[in-house]
């Protein structure tokens, strides 16, 4: 029941679930596909549901040793892990090693939009959302330049 079917990550509910009683210091990732509605509509959803699927994957391998991760929408996703010891580039430098290696094989494999922000306990969670969201957006514009 908080298994996306899809992707085989943690689905929107159990991720509200777990910010509403996170209270320890931990990063928080946001993930975008990269122009996903051009995906579907030149490729059909056939090919844009095995997308997600591939992204669901590359997230399960990349944060499972230490967090969750989280289907939050469509095509977006999240991953909380503790802070201790967590560099959220190295993280964000495996992912865009692994989505290279996808479009090696198959080039219509789309780019990946990430930010994170840093939790601690008396933050308020939705400013840190927001702070990752932001950056997430961000990182998206550049790469439509």
């Amino acid at each position: 029941q908080y298994i996306d079917s899809l992707t085989h990550v943690l689905n929107r509910k159990y991720y509200e679930s777990k910010l509403s009683v996170l209270h320890t210091s931990s990063i928080i990732f946001f993930v975008d596909i990269n122009n996903f509605k051009s995906i579907n509509d030149t490729y059909g959803h056939i090919y844009g549901d095995q997308t997600l699927a591939h992204v669901g994957q590359l997230l399960i391998e990349t944060f499972s040793q230490r967090g969750e991760c989280y289907r939050i929408g469509g095509d977006e996703f999240s991953a909380i892990l503790p802070y201790k010891g967590t560099n959220p580039q190295e993280y964000i430098h495996i992912i865009q090693h692994k989505v290279n290696q996808f479009q090696k094989e198959d080039d219509r494999f789309p780019s990946l939009a990430i930010g994170y922000a840093t939790f601690h306990e008396d933050d308020n969670i939705d400013s840190v959302i927001e702070v990752a969201d932001h950056m997430m957006y961000k990182n998206k514009a550049s790469a439509k330049k």
